[in-house]
């Protein structure tokens, strides 16, 4: 296409997009459907993200075969305008969203720019519906879910945990799982998520598991100490602050390496601010019969102000 045709495509776009007030997506796109609820209490900012989330699947609507691609795209670009809106600057995926609405802005044609909202888009929008599978009780004061590829500070109360000390290779399948598992029939102890896993970082960077923790479903149930002739031992966990990141997917040495990196990277960009106070720990909440897709893993590092 011609320069001046790509220039006049773009601001036909651009005025159209202008010209649809904001939220009038809301009443013209189809409904979509609720997000499944979970035991995981919700972000105090779910609302905020059931918005966005819905914006976003109003943006990908008009990718599906449009009739009017020119007035579609204005339309998408209202929605995705909308979601950054709706997101504030608190969220990583707004700078996603943000990146990806210049590029749409910058595509020679409507159908090229339709393209990437729908290739960069449904990313973002998977992210933030995706709503974790809770298997089993949490503990009283947990902290609510981060969403996927977001990375937020969360503050925990203390808690009883049985951790066994093993060291197998990194996520593999060991016999600390077996342990633990042991130990809570035994004292008919109920299964609680999620399952701790605290971590070693070598110099040279390797992340090696450091042993497996149960969760006690509160702080009156079994004793402290060791149990199992030492194989367990039982302790309450201190009020702790973490930098934590999402991450969809069971526990891989390849996704904790990924989501430890990015969090070193936020304590780096942070270093006024925070400092890390601990090494680092996974908190994996689903059991090998829920699928990778639908499986939910916390990354952390233990912070404190500087």
């Amino acid at each position: 296409m011609p320069r001046d045709s790509k220039s006049a495509t773009r601001s036909a776009v651009i005025a159209l997009a202008l010209a649809l007030p904001t939220g009038v997506l809301a009443q013209e796109t189809p409904t979509v459907t609720p997000h499944a609820s979970s035991a995981l209490p919700a972000p105090k900012a779910a609302d905020v993200l059931d918005k966005a989330t819905d914006f976003l699947a109003a943006a990908l609507f008009q990718t599906d075969k449009p009739a009017d691609p020119p007035a579609a795209l204005a339309a998408a670009t209202v929605a995705i305008q909308n979601a950054i809106s709706a997101l504030g600057e608190r969220y990583d995926a707004t700078a996603r969203l943000s990146a990806a609405l210049q590029d749409v802005l910058a595509a020679p044609t409507p159908a090229d720019a339709l393209a990437l909202v729908r290739d960069r888009v449904r990313p973002v929008h998977a992210d933030l519906a995706f709503r974790p599978t809770i298997e089993a009780p949490i503990p009283p004061g947990w902290p609510a879910f981060t969403p996927i590829n977001e990375i937020e500070i969360k503050s925990y109360p203390t808690y009883r945990v049985a951790f066994t000390t093993k060291k197998p290779m990194l996520f593999k399948e060991s016999r600390n799982f077996w342990t633990l598992f042991n130990h809570i029939s035994s004292r008919n102890i109920p299964m609680t998520a999620p399952v701790e896993m605290p971590l070693i970082v070598a110099s040279q960077g390797e992340i090696s598991e450091d042993g497996m923790g149960f969760l006690y479903p509160d702080m009156n149930t079994g004793k402290l100490g060791q149990a199992d002739d030492g194989a367990v031992t039982v302790v309450d966990v201190a009020p702790i602050t973490v930098v934590n990141i999402g991450v969809r997917g069971k526990s891989s040495d390849a996704r904790i390496a990924k989501a430890h990196e990015k969090l070193v990277v936020w304590l780096a960009a942070n270093k006024d601010r925070y400092v890390a106070a601990g090494n680092p720990r996974v908190m994996g909440w689903n059991g090998p019969s829920t699928s990778d897709r639908d499986a939910y893993t916390e990354v952390q590092i233990p912070i404190k102000p500087r």
